[in-house]
């Protein structure tokens, strides 16, 4: 039999049993389970594809007799202090989504199973434009056979093979625990559910949790409050900032924002969203979080002064705070919590973080991306300014984006990125794999597409170095944040330089990090 099974918060009880009330009068279970059956029946009805082919292609005769019924049920029981709900058919879908716990059943399966028991993972890619992923094996398998990342993706259900009664065979588990059981051992599985609540299982899976939404609506509502409380208060420790929202990856340096009231003529221009500039713009409102639900910031085509998309604020504040609980950090108007073991990973990588031994020139604080990389190559003769020079490659003539500048004497790529910009972070640590994936790879068709671009913008220049392949233990790769330190990223930015700067480091002399 299937058995699919939700643990009740307890602060939707009282919501939970007006529900309950509504389905009538239950029955007390027998046989070993102290608890209540809701009966949820249903009328014969026709379904639709009946309906729908009915007196048109058949008989209206022959579709009589055809109907369906599809009855559920709710069986409600308390363990230990807790409240379950045993759902039956189409159950669950009766049930609200702020009353149920949303990783009971993801907790349970994590306990029951052995840690190379794993046989699917439900995850989302923070990162990755919200991109939602299913990977299954074929057979069991540990965590780290599965393309999971603890530093970007969020585990929201998993899927295992238990080896011990009552949950014998494969087991689900996300909000709900969904399992198949003897029937004569229903009682015991149900109570087996109640008893394997707890974080005993990050001794198996230590890196599972490193990322954990927060969607209960109470905690969203707290969470809300810390940092409206934050804002109102004039955000006095500069802890609440801009910072792109997912949303914004597919728009890189050629735009522009303007706050405030869209207008077709006239209107501001900012090259980085700055917290600063949108409390400005309201002109003596009170700021606040229910300010930035109803206002907005518009992103412009900086070539053609069109605006793109507008995006609410809410969805670009960034504000991270520890509580006794955990540490909290809001993305893309979400919000999540971060766990110990993540936090104190990230600290041990940004320590290890180092300058170049060839830093590029100070940035002056105003000019954006483009014009302080075309400042810098006019500053210092080594450099050779490759910004927006697109190489031309591929099958389909890709365009490709080589590096910001480069030093060919010092061997050095360097990449740079205002935090601030549409694009973020993100984009750098792509541009930086992208580049570092073709012009180290077997590729001299990429390489003599270089060589051209090069000659084509630098006439003078010595490209000689190009004609033996490039090897990557004589490169430095920097990484050239304009005006924030490592540490003052927002989480999410710390979460992936940290996997580019693993994915890279030891495939070269040098992997820096660099402030201008």
């Amino acid at each position: 039999m299937s058995v699919t099974v939700f643990m009740i918060r307890r602060a939707a009880y009282s919501e939970f049993n007006a529900f309950l009330k509504t389905l009538g009068n239950g029955v007390s279970t027998i046989g070993g389970i102290n608890g209540v059956f809701y009966p949820i029946p249903s009328r014969p009805e026709r379904p639709a594809w009946v309906n729908a082919l009915s007196g048109k292609y058949i008989p209206a005769t022959a579709a009589a007799g055809l109907v369906s019924q599809s009855p559920a049920g709710i069986l409600t029981c308390r363990i230990n202090g807790k409240l379950f709900a045993v759902c039956f058919g189409h159950g669950w879908m009766k049930l609200s989504n702020d009353w149920v716990d949303h990783s009971f059943g993801r907790r349970v399966v994590l306990n029951s199973i052995a840690e190379d028991d794993l046989r699917q993972l439900r995850s989302e890619q923070v990162l990755a434009n919200r991109h939602r992923s299913i990977e299954r094996s074929p057979s069991s398998a540990k965590l780290n056979d599965f393309g999971y990342e603890s530093d970007r993706d969020l585990v929201f259900s998993v899927e295992g093979f238990c080896r011990v009664p009552p949950f014998l065979g494969v087991v689900r588990g996300g909000a709900p625990v969904r399992f198949d059981v003897d029937i004569s051992l229903f009682p015991r599985a149900i109570f087996a559910a109640s008893t394997r609540l707890g974080r005993g299982y990050q001794s198996k899976f230590p890196d599972i949790d490193s990322l954990v939404p927060v969607t209960l609506r109470d905690d969203v509502t707290a969470m809300d409050h810390r940092l409206d409380e934050e804002m109102s208060g004039g955000n006095v420790n500069n802890l609440v900032g801009l910072t792109p929202p997912a949303s914004l990856e597919v728009f890189d340096q050629d735009v522009y924002f303007s706050y405030g009231r869209w207008k077709e003529v006239g209107h501001a221009r900012s090259w980085a969203l700055a917290y600063s500039e949108w409390t400005d713009s309201l002109a003596g409102a009170a700021v606040s979080l229910a300010t930035a639900e109803s206002s907005k910031v518009h992103v412009v085509d900086a070539a053609t002064g069109r605006r793109k998309t507008s995006v609410k604020i809410r969805d670009a504040l960034s504000f991270d705070f520890v509580r006794k609980d955990g540490h909290y950090v809001i993305f893309s108007g979400k919000w999540y919590r971060a766990s110990p073991n993540l936090s104190v990973k990230l600290d041990a990588f940004l320590g290890s973080l180092v300058d170049s031994a060839f830093p590029p020139p100070i940035w002056n604080g105003r000019d954006d991306e483009g014009t302080y990389n075309h400042s810098a190559c006019v500053a210092d003769a080594r450099l050779v300014h490759m910004d927006a020079r697109n190489i031309f490659y591929g099958g389909g003539q890709s365009k490709f984006e080589f590096c910001d500048f480069l030093d060919p004497v010092n061997k050095v790529l360097y990449f740079v990125k205002n935090p601030c910009s549409a694009a973020g972070m993100s984009h750098l640590y792509e541009q930086a794999r992208r580049t570092t994936e073709l012009f180290f790879g077997n590729n001299r068709g990429y390489v003599e597409k270089l060589r051209i671009a090069l000659l084509r913008h630098r006439a003078d220049i010595d490209v000689s170095w190009l004609d033996v392949p490039p090897r990557g233990p004589e490169w430095e790769i920097c990484l050239v944040s304009m005006g924030r330190a490592a540490a003052d990223l927002p989480l999410f930015a710390k979460c992936g330089l940290m996997r580019v700067h693993r994915e890279l480091s030891g495939r070269f002399r040098q992997v820096s990090y660099c402030v201008v």
